[in-house]
């Protein structure tokens, strides 16, 4: 019986489509020598995967084209996530792959599909994808992720972000026009209601992403 071990096979993937984004998670524990080549209609991923170092590639001939020096992967020890910047913002991919074929390593992620087309908070809901993402994902930061419009990410620590100079916070620590302050960036939270000292109501602050969560808690300070 002869084995191959050199052959490499296809690491399990699953994929969701975003109006500006396309994600590919590639699911791949404990990784080693992650290689994510993004051209302008391809990508080629490769690693060594496991404590047995089994070796993976995929090679996928893209639905649509990408703009390469958008796109973005990151790494961590569960999986890879590759995030593919759109050539053309707007234009929904139906499937992932150029040619209509069923391929068993592939798969949609469910969990994060949704029908965005006529969704007007479909920015808002990248920029929350990202914080998510970058919150709780772990692990090692090969690569940082694409900035997302709307979203500033050259501070250094998001917790000291800045709100618009129209939102201020008063000597005695009163939300000025909190409603504007939430539509800034939130928009689906425009109806975020405080209590008399001006605190999170109980439960709101899990739904809510850390930027906006921490600059209301230094403002009750």
């Amino acid at each position: 019986l002869c084995i191959r071990r050199n052959v490499r096979q296809p690491a399990s993937a699953k994929w969701y489509d975003r109006r500006d984004y396309v994600f590919i998670e590639f699911c791949v524990e404990d990784s080693k020598d992650v290689n994510v080549n993004f051209e302008k209609s391809k990508l080629t991923f490769s690693c060594l995967g496991g404590s047995d170092n089994f070796k993976h590639l995929n090679e996928i001939d893209l639905f649509n084209n990408i703009d390469p020096n958008e796109s973005k992967h990151k790494r961590t020890d569960r999986s890879i996530l590759c995030c593919l910047r759109k050539g053309e913002s707007g234009q929904a991919w139906p499937r992932l792959t150029k040619e209509r074929a069923k391929l068993n390593w592939l798969s949609v992620d469910f969990n994060n599909w949704k029908d965005w087309e006529d969704d007007s908070d479909e920015d808002m809901s990248n920029f929350d994808r990202f914080s998510e993402m970058m919150n709780n994902m772990g692990g090692d930061d090969d690569v940082d992720l694409p900035e997302v419009d709307g979203a500033d990410d050259d501070s250094p620590d998001s917790d000291d972000e800045k709100m618009p100079d129209l939102d201020r916070c008063n000597s005695n620590g009163r939300i000025l026009n909190l409603r504007r302050a939430v539509n800034w960036r939130y928009p689906p939270l425009c109806g975020l209601q405080v209590d008399p000292k001006f605190k999170l109501v109980p439960g709101t602050k899990n739904w809510l992403n850390p930027p906006l969560a921490n600059w209301v808690t230094k403002c009750n300070r």
